[in-house]
């Protein structure tokens, strides 16, 4: 009971009580009955000051997911009483669907110019500006490598999107390319080699500029290495553990550079000269990266393996035309027959029609799709409702049972597909086996094995593994590996549970990288001498020839080179008894 009650209890007789209390209640506004919220997808009406990015701030949780909403209604505007449908999570992983997929271009610069450009590595300014007038014309979405990186673990992003990246940190990257970005509103990549980035070097820009330009992000920093050193190949004279060694310090050096000045670490990194191989690529996902770029002049598709990323190199001898070129965000494949989920330009529209009707045609996904729109729009309406229907309960779990059974029917279609890929990938028939993937995917987005294959790109990018015998050593299993026994390190640095041999446990599972084809480990040439004589073949044979050379040296009247030779035979072999009867005749003449 409140104070307000307690009150009245000792001012009026029960009775008078008894008619307030009746009366109160009656005056109580209805409290909403509470209902389970909706899944995946909010229907709201839009109020008056309402815009996509509140909307996606208070649904889903980050302004940034305004294009969401626009996409999944079809509509670049928003007015008030306007119905809505807000999609809570991604509706189209991967950019998938039946015609095909979605591409991301990465575009790669690396120097700028005030005035017109005759370098192919440095883009002028004005064709900078025009660059990316087009994208923005063209509706592109300029997206962080944070947004490249969740669509490569199959998640969404606008449709229309873009990756700009800049390497090496020259100045004009601040001075040029940072306040045209700003002017467009557009965000890029700046990969770059720690080492370059020093107040000696007058052409780098600095870390105050840096720290300048990714505090108002506008500039996402992302690592080159330290050195710019190839990073497939090993120095001459360079053996293979001061080889891992080096390259171990190439990226731990780097990314901890990066985080000590700008206080965090960097997730992607640009090979330097586009190069690398199989144990490259180990070696960078060893040092917690999650993608790494080559320069190759494709777009990627979600399935595009992490380490293996495709990147445009944008030249300054390109006109726009050269440019557009490059910018490709679809990739045409007919994957299965179509269904309207495919092709609507509003999802929002399947509301209209009832889900049977694409049972019917067994358009199985679409009909999905649709049964959960009707689930949550039931779910939505009774979230400020003040009562629930009569047949609220039931109509609701009789949508669930829909949602329920057609899943259950695209997972089991899922997987005839993806057995169909097992089977076309063991005949190697490795194109088939890729659409029987993607079929996979389209069915059931939820289908690891099948994302695995593919972005592992069919099995080629797998580790090697060995299973340990008894009075196996590193070398052993080396040799057995990669037929090198050099190739021993490798060993302990990819199995973080051997430390030394005597972790090797027989039975043991050990995971290795590939090596690249022809990767051989350059022996340290020990160069051997002896009499001031470079050892190419054995002494007693090289005091033979110097012996001869005596001779001839004899025959020509060249006696001081005659004595020098025989000097250097009889050093090289003391036991040549000719060569020292010769050199005491010559020296006392």
């Amino acid at each position: 009971m409140n104070c307000r009650t307690n009150y009245l209890t000792k001012l009026l007789p029960p009775l008078y009580i008894g008619f307030i209390l009746i009366l109160l209640s009656g005056c109580a506004s209805k409290q909403p009955i509470k209902i389970e919220a909706p899944v995946d997808f909010q229907f709201i009406t839009a109020l008056a000051g309402d815009s996509f990015e509140s909307l996606a701030e208070e649904h889903i949780g980050s302004a940034n997911l305004a294009w969401r909403i626009k996409e999944f209604n079809n509509s670049q505007s928003l007015a008030p009483d306007q119905q809505l449908i807000i999609p809570l999570s991604p509706f189209n992983f991967g950019g998938l669907n039946a015609k095909g997929h979605q591409l991301i271009p990465v575009l790669s610069y690396h120097n700028f110019s005030k005035g017109r450009s005759h370098n192919k590595m440095t883009v002028s300014a004005k064709n900078f500006r025009a660059q990316l007038s087009y994208l923005k014309e063209n509706n592109y979405h300029v997206i962080s490598m944070s947004q490249f990186i969740e669509f490569l673990n199959f998640g969404q992003i606008p449709k229309k999107s873009v990756l700009i990246t800049i390497d090496d940190g020259w100045k004009s990257s601040y001075e040029i390319a940072y306040p045209i970005l700003k002017k467009f509103g557009f965000s890029a990549t700046l990969f770059i080699p720690t080492h370059f980035i020093r107040p000696q070097n007058k052409r780098a820009i600095t870390w105050a500029q840096i720290n300048e330009m990714v505090s108002d992000k506008t500039i996402d920093i992302q690592c080159h290495t330290k050195t710019h050193r190839n990073l497939t190949k090993l120095k001459k004279n360079e053996s293979f553990t001061d080889y891992l060694r080096a390259i171990d310090k190439e990226l731990l050096n780097s990314t901890q550079t990066i985080h000590q000045q700008i206080g965090k670490k960097p997730l992607a990194l640009a090979y330097p000269f586009g190069k690398t191989n199989p144990l490259v690529m180990a070696l960078v996902e060893k040092h917690g990266y999650k993608a790494a770029f080559t320069v190759k002049r494709k777009n990627n598709p979600f399935y595009q393996q992490s380490f293996l990323l495709n990147r445009t190199m944008i030249y300054g001898t390109f006109n726009l035309k050269r440019f557009i070129k490059n910018i490709r965000h679809f990739a045409e494949n007919k994957i299965t027959q179509p269904e309207p989920i495919d092709s609507l330009l509003s999802l929002a529209t399947l509301t209209e029609i009832s889900p049977e009707a694409y049972e019917q045609k067994q358009q199985w996904r679409t009909a999905l799709l649709a049964w959960k729109l009707q689930r949550d729009k039931l779910l939505s309406q009774q979230q400020s409702a003040s009562s629930v229907p009569e047949n609220f309960h039931q109509s609701l779990q009789q949508i669930k049972q829909k949602i329920a059974d057609l899943s259950s029917k695209l997972d089991a279609i899922a997987n005839t597909h993806y057995q169909d890929a097992l089977y076309q990938l063991n005949a190697g028939s490795t194109k088939i086996a890729e659409k029987a993937l993607l079929q996979t995917l389209l069915f059931n987005p939820k289908h690891q094995e099948a994302l695995s294959l593919l972005q592992s790109n069919l099995g080629k990018f797998k580790p090697v593994s060995y299973t340990v015998k008894a009075n196996d050593s590193f070398k052993s299993i080396a040799t057995q590996v990669y037929q090198d026994p050099n190739k021993a390190p490798l060993i302990p640095l990819f199995n973080d549970n051997i430390n030394n041999e005597q972790d090797l446990i027989s039975g043991t599972q050990v995971s290795l990288p590939s090596l690249p084809k022809g990767f051989k480990t350059q022996k340290t040439v020990i160069i051997k001498k002896r009499c001031n004589v470079v050892l190419t073949k054995s002494a007693t044979a090289l005091a033979a020839d110097y012996y001869h050379k005596a001779n001839n040296n004899f025959d020509h009247d060249q006696m001081s080179k005659a004595i020098s030779n025989l000097k250097t035979a009889i050093c090289l072999n003391p036991a040549h008894t000719e060569a020292k009867e010769m050199l005491e005749m010559l020296q006392d003449l």
